[in-house]
């Protein structure tokens, strides 16, 4: 693959002018969430909460030591649970870990929720960056590269996935694990290895999602490099894949041991998402649930499975008219890399679609993912959606290129292109400007002041009423609180608990189980209430004639049990 031509700028001007360029992008974000940074988690209250409850265990563990990591009973108590399938983020966990050490910042909930918040903003610029640099491996064009850099970046994936995931939406380290395996493979030098073992380790500890995807992108490379070869042995670039490999394997293995011998001994870690949460054909054309023109596009994807979040494939109607027209001229325009970049999107883009290709959430065709899952450890790839991850930024240079031949031809005949790409990059904003920037506050309930009253240190507390909304806010609040809970959303069930066998029925009996498992308090949220789902319902007024009440206000009621 041809490398771009010299550029008039200097190194550190170019990255000077990517990164006025990319936070000029950022202003919408900044604008909706720099004045509240610190009272509010970005993103709606769902799945945010719970990665906020990792951002605060992580630190509140490390500041004791670190020891007993992954294992505790602040969940799931009394018995606690294993977290080796926990979607913790530990590269955004660990730096800000190591800026809370640098700026003597304390584990307080407000200061830990501008350190969580800050990471998650960051990833739009890491990842531009990331892009754009890539992007200057095929392009000849500053400005082409800085297009692909925003549509990685910027894409409706990273913009859903951002306001509810935080491990997936980490997704800075990708573009520059694939710079430096390419290099690498080029010229077999140390150093670009060196960076790629260090990028894939990033994409790992991000989350397991990105190390399973950044097997499949070597997997494809190799298989590319080979057909386009014509050999099926390739020494320098199979020294340089499974020196790679090897070395992440070694780094991560004191992790990823234990993580797969506990998904062996629990096959229910296996469920049934990878063949729901996956992309739907239209999903590419139709407008998605955080667009603008989501009310467009709803009547046709309430029909896809999967969540909104997952849902989220969008391209861009004028990306793919760019994208389309450069393939169309592919051969005329002469561009180097456009056939590797499309068969990696094509590879990933059938990878997010899971086993059988959905239109209108509907199976019609097998695919050859069918095989992932069946292969121990693969298998327990849930959300298959999220390979889309590469695919865009596959599709961001691609279309790279494509604004290199507009600026090429402009050139030739005499036409300013800023009359034709101005308009252009500007439509493409808009198309994935964003929309539901909602934030949600970091705080708790006046009740739990209780459980600081408490002397004993040795019990735990019950919230009430279940649910998957309810039980991630629970664990928020427990940063505020520090005792641990009953209840709480795991990412993968890997131990049955007291919450799993307690009794909901004979009250007396539950006061039985509770009081021997050292459950002191029960503090039923209103404000939850209506969000509860069917067969999750409580019995008020029975839990009332059970146990003492002790604090009451208009949103929570707390009884004491022993």
């Amino acid at each position: 693959m041809d490398s771009p031509a010299a550029s008039r700028l200097s190194g550190f001007r170019l990255f000077l002018l990517a990164s006025a360029v990319y936070l000029a992008c950022m202003t919408p974000f900044f604008l909706a969430y720099l004045p509240h940074l610190s009272t509010a988690l970005i993103g709606p209250p769902v799945d945010n909460m719970n990665d906020f409850w990792g951002t605060w265990y992580s630190q509140k563990t490390w500041d004791a030591g670190g020891r007993g990591f992954f294992h505790t009973n602040l969940v799931r108590y009394p018995e606690g649970v294993p977290l080796y399938y926990h979607s913790f983020a530990f590269s955004d966990l660990l730096a800000i870990f190591f800026i809370r050490k640098l700026f003597h910042l304390s584990e307080d909930p407000h200061v830990l929720a501008v350190l969580h918040n800050a990471a998650l903003l960051a990833s739009f610029y890491f990842s531009a960056l990331g892009a754009f640099y890539l992007a200057r491996r095929f392009t000849r064009h500053v400005v082409s590269a800085l297009f692909a850099g925003y549509i990685f970046a910027f894409s409706p994936f990273h913009l859903a996935h951002f306001l509810n995931h935080m491990n997936v939406a980490t997704i800075e380290f990708i573009p520059f694990f694939v710079l430096c395996f390419l290099k690498a493979a080029d010229t077999g030098r140390p150093l670009p290895l060196v960076g790629a073992i260090v990028f894939y380790f990033l994409n790992a500890i991000s989350s397991w999602y990105y190390f399973v995807f950044a097997s499949y992108f070597l997997a494809f490379y190799y298989a590319y490099e080979a057909i386009r070869q014509r050999k099926l042995i390739l020494p320098r670039l199979l020294r340089t894949l499974l020196i790679t490999v090897g070395a992440v394997l070694l780094m991560i293995s004191p992790i990823l041991v234990p993580m797969m011998s506990l998904g062996w001994r629990n096959p229910e870690v296996r469920s049934f998402g990878g063949r729901y949460f996956v992309a739907d054909l239209l999903g590419y054309l139709v407008f998605p649930p955080y667009h603008s023109l989501a009310w467009i596009g709803q009547p046709v994807f309430k029909h896809f499975t999967g969540d909104y979040i997952e849902m989220t494939v969008y391209l861009g109607i004028f990306n793919l008219a760019l994208f389309f027209w450069t393939l169309w001229n592919r051969k005329r325009l002469e561009l180097p890399g456009m056939t590797f970049l499309l068969s990696g999107m094509l590879v990933f883009m059938t990878i997010a679609s899971g086993p059988y290709l959905r239109v209108l959430g509907k199976a019609v065709l097998p695919l050859p993912a069918w095989v992932l899952e069946h292969l121990p450890f693969f298998s327990n790839v849930e959300a298959k959606s999220r390979a889309i991850a590469y695919a865009y930024l596959f599709f961001g240079v691609a279309l790279g290129l494509g604004v290199d031949a507009i600026l090429r031809l402009c050139r030739e005949r005499g036409r300013p292109p800023a009359l034709l790409l101005a308009p252009f990059f500007l439509l493409v904003f808009l198309d994935f400007y964003p929309r539901g920037l909602v934030s949600t506050p970091v705080a708790a309930p006046r009740a739990y002041s209780i459980l600081a009253q408490d002397p004993d240190t040795d019990f735990g507390v019950l919230d009430l009423p279940r649910g998957y909304l309810q039980s991630n806010a629970y664990m928020m609040y427990q940063a505020f609180h520090h005792r641990p809970i009953v209840d709480a959303t795991l990412s993968r069930p890997t131990a049955k608990t007291l919450y799993a066998v307690m009794e909901n029925e004979d009250m007396a009996l539950q006061k039985r189980q509770l009081t021997k498992k050292k459950v002191k308090y029960i503090f039923i949220h209103q404000d939850w209430m209506s969000a509860q789902q069917p067969g999750e319902q409580i019995d008020v007024p029975a839990y009332g004639r059970t146990y003492q009440p002790v604090y009451l206000d208009d949103n929570c009621v707390v009884l004491r049990v022993y």
